[in-house]
């Protein structure tokens, strides 16, 4: 019989090319992100692993029914209630998310704005950067621009700003 590998030592050899690609865009250089060097190695894997980790987010939030209350869907994975919701009484920035997310792919976006409108701009995040990750670890060339990473952090923060607006809005009317 084999022997047992522990969870956090699976987990570290889960994780480790993850960690690496990480480590490596610190140290990059701004020469290093031009489009005729491409990405190393380490950060096509890591854009591969965003790439599919996307599209089972997809295909997750399809194997999901949608709660009718417009939030709550997460559950269907064992996952708790939100404690956010639990213990001050108010939706959280992303409650409703994963109801939203069940929604989109079934294309009822009116029942996904219903549950949170923040849903919809993050869903069209995620779904152009399932082609533009995986184009460009496939290809090892950067595409569209030579700072993928600073086009990331803006959407990130772009939506960051969306969804706190949103979250403020539904809390206030």
């Amino acid at each position: 019989m084999g022997q047992r590998i522990p969870l956090g030592t699976l987990l570290l050899h889960l994780a480790a090319p993850v960690i690496l690609a990480v480590d490596e865009l610190k140290n990059m250089k701004r020469e290093e992100f031009q489009p005729e060097t491409g990405p190393a190695k380490s950060v096509r894997i890591l854009l591969a692993i965003f790439a599919v980790g996307l599209t089972a987010g997809f295909a997750l939030a399809a194997s999901l029914n949608p709660d009718p209350r417009g939030f709550g869907t997460h559950q269907q994975l064992g996952l708790p209630a939100c404690q956010f919701r639990q213990y001050v009484g108010l939706s959280c920035p992303h409650c409703g998310m994963t109801t939203g997310f069940s929604h989109i792919v079934r294309g009822q976006f009116g029942a996904a704005w219903d549950s949170n409108p923040a849903a919809l701009p993050l869903a069209v995040l995620c779904a152009a950067f399932i082609p533009w990750f995986g184009l460009m670890a496939a290809r090892g060339k950067w595409l569209l621009t030579d700072e993928p990473f600073r086009w990331i952090l803006n959407a990130a923060i772009g939506y960051v700003s969306f969804a706190v607006l949103i979250w403020v809005l539904r809390i206030a009317f």
